[in-house]
């Protein structure tokens, strides 16, 4: 295929090695079957007018992705695993927590008072990152390798999921076309047949100051408190209990894992297997207007707890309303349907559906034009520019990993 240097060459600096366009493919890709039609989402007015050039994907207004939904399936349960303080992981549910049901409100908003700063000396640190995230899932998926193979590939094994990726990757995606400024990059990679997908945000410093470490621990104190956690003991971050979720999207087979907070013992299932019974758990920022108390509720935080839910088929959301000295003194169980209308602000979940399915179309054609390289989609302002780098900065695929999925002898791709 011939190429040609993007004349942007040399601006997409990153830690880890320097960046390089390759601008010029052509638009249709015969040799891997996306061609043309792949960019276009079912619903979608205008499929194929959201690329300038075929190395950029624009973002466009929430108007251009309207109409009939992308076709989303069920999610269902393949597995779960739980991180540990210390960040090993154990193929058990040791890190599940159980919602303390006086927590739950029957009607409207109840009265509590918790305050999240006791244990705040005991807090330790959220020590994750992007890779170690990935990383757990791997080794989740070596463990059941047998389990995830597509049918009829035992002469040449592959896994049944074409997108295997961090559910904040999908989430990110969907709240672009409404107006979300998030910046981030995307990266992926080909492994037999399977891509793989991660995100990070561009600037990966957090914040510093005391609000800044009171909102980290905050939100950690207040799971702690309704799942009958020690109020006076410090928060543990790094404990996750996570689901491995299979989900379908129009054409793509995708698995992610879904941390999820708590579940309700009144609808738990023996394995997990059922995510209508867990529950999301978060706060928000108490607001004085005129003497009368309200309680703000950020657009982008809406979009975003939205569209987690949506993928697990997570469908209730348990909301803390925080005063500023931190202190929780309501809260509301709100029905994720009912998330899109508690604002002013119009969003349509039709519109991220759709433009996450359009733009997996358009991240798998790409990535499969070359599926040896490692390929990044990167977010700039209206649009999501694609590239290749000399080097990744992201151990996307470890050794370990390409060695023990489907034996030591794989190819590469």
């Amino acid at each position: 295929m011939e190429r040609r240097r993007g004349r942007q060459q040399g601006q997409h600096q990153q830690s880890g090695g320097s960046r390089r366009d390759r601008g010029g493919q052509s638009w249709q890709s015969g040799a891997t079957g996306w061609g043309r039609g792949a960019a276009r989402g079912r619903g979608h007015r205008r499929g194929n007018q959201h690329h300038d050039d075929d190395e950029t994907f624009r973002i466009g207004r929430s108007s251009e992705y309207e109409g009939e939904g992308t076709e989303m399936s069920e999610a269902r349960v393949l597995g779960h695993y739980s991180v540990h303080e210390d960040k090993t992981i154990t193929f058990t549910d040791a890190m599940l927590k159980f919602i303390d049901n006086t927590y739950i409100p029957q009607d409207g908003v109840m009265q509590v008072d918790l305050d999240l700063n006791r244990g705040a000396d005991k807090a330790k640190p959220y020590s994750l990152n992007h890779e170690d995230n990935m990383h757990n899932f791997q080794r989740w998926i070596l463990r059941n390798q047998g389990n995830l193979i597509a049918p009829r590939s035992s002469s040449s094994p592959r896994l049944d999921f074409d997108i295997l990726c961090m559910k904040n990757t999908l989430t990110r995606i969907m709240k672009l076309p409404n107006g979300n400024k998030d910046v981030w990059t995307i990266e992926a990679r080909c492994y037999r047949g399977s891509i793989y997908v991660v995100s990070w945000r561009d600037h990966q410093q957090r914040p510093s100051g005391t609000n800044a470490v009171n909102m980290e621990v905050w939100g950690h104190k207040f799971l702690q408190y309704v799942t009958g956690g020690d109020a006076d003991d410090g928060v543990r971050p790094n404990e996750e209990f996570r689901c491995a979720v299979s989900l379908g999207l129009g054409r793509h087979r995708i698995l992610f894992p879904a941390n999820v907070d708590c579940v309700d013992p009144r609808l738990y299932q023996e394995g997990c297997t059922d995510l209508a019974a867990f529950l999301m758990i978060k706060s928000t920022k108490e607001v004085i207007q005129d003497g009368h108390r309200s309680y703000h509720l950020y657009n982008n935080q809406l979009q975003q707890w939205w569209a987690e839910n949506k993928l697990c088929g997570i469908p209730r959301l348990l909301l803390g309303h925080k005063t500023d000295e931190g202190v929780v003194d309501g809260v509301r169980l709100i029905k994720n349907d009912h998330i899109p209308h508690l604002t002013q602000v119009e969003w349509r979940p039709d519109v991220c559906i759709n433009f996450l399915s359009s733009f997996l179309d358009y991240l798998k054609r790409k990535v499969m034009e070359e599926p040896e390289e490692v390929h990044v989609f990167r977010r700039e302002r209206y649009v999501l520019r694609h590239y290749i780098p000399t080097e990744a900065r992201t151990d996307l695929l470890p050794l370990w990993y390409r060695d023990q999925l489907f034996g030591h002898d794989s190819p590469s791709h």
